[in-house]
């Protein structure tokens, strides 16, 4: 079993070689991962989805994740802020 086999993942990062890099090692840990590069994507995503985690990159083209992060916080889904850390 791998470590993040059962774990669905979003990845909002605009960047494409970054947010394939990242995908790419979440799904060799065994995630299912969701990935998009716009804020208002993500928040759609966020409202359908129970995700188990989510990495963020904190401004994208269509604003910053501030929104994103309190539907996160809300729905209790852990998530690491790419430009915050």
């Amino acid at each position: 079993m791998t470590p993040l086999q059962g774990h669905l993942i979003l990845v909002v990062e605009d960047e494409p070689l970054i947010a394939l890099d990242v995908a790419d090692a979440l799904q060799k840990a065994g995630a299912q991962v969701e990935t998009t590069h716009t804020i208002r994507n993500a928040v759609a995503l966020a409202e359908k989805k129970q995700f188990s985690a989510a990495i963020l990159d904190h401004a994208l083209s269509d604003g910053d994740s501030s929104a994103l992060r309190q539907i996160l916080s809300e729905r209790g889904v852990p998530f690491f802020d790419l430009q915050r850390a």
